[in-house]
């Protein structure tokens, strides 16, 4: 829903500020009529980056990926788990309210004092959490690759 309402501003101001600028370009005055192009154009171009980049954005988060997971099964050795403990530390900072273990998700526009645009959630990673009913292949290809679980089936 963010999503589109935030496009649909974008759009606005694109034809507003694309109005602005054919107006200023009928100006007599040539002052008024380059500085008003300069700065309606300016104010046209910054929208349609923006604009550009979040259709981009959205659609690698959209994006369907046919690379399956791995067939694999994590003994979850007493030496694996020491090294996954170790690694997990570098994690805690998203993933942890604390910064510490367990990896059990935090707010992370909260955390790090970003301005208001949206909520950023770290996920829990914990057994437990959103990652429950995954496949250790699946989060093996997640960890390495950036692939959510549900992007990967059509």
């Amino acid at each position: 829903m963010f999503d589109i309402v935030g496009i649909l501003i974008l759009v606005v101001l694109i034809v507003v500020f694309s109005f602005l600028t054919t107006r200023a370009w009928k100006l007599k005055n040539a002052l008024l009529k380059w500085a008003g192009v300069f700065i309606s154009g300016l104010l046209t171009l910054i929208p349609i980056a923006l604009l550009v980049l979040a259709l981009i954005g959205f659609s690698k988060l959209n994006a369907h990926y046919d690379n399956p997971a791995a067939s694999v099964q994590v003994a979850g050795t007493q030496a694996q788990i020491a090294r996954g403990e170790q690694l997990a530390h570098i994690c805690s900072n998203c993933h942890s309210p604390g910064n510490e273990l367990p990896l059990s998700g935090s707010n992370f526009g909260v955390k790090f004092d970003m301005p208001p645009m949206g909520a950023l959630y770290a996920p829990n990673l914990t057994p437990s959490g959103n990652i429950q009913d995954w496949t250790d292949g699946e989060v093996i290809r997640a960890i390495r690759e950036g692939i959510h679980r549900m992007a990967a089936h059509c």
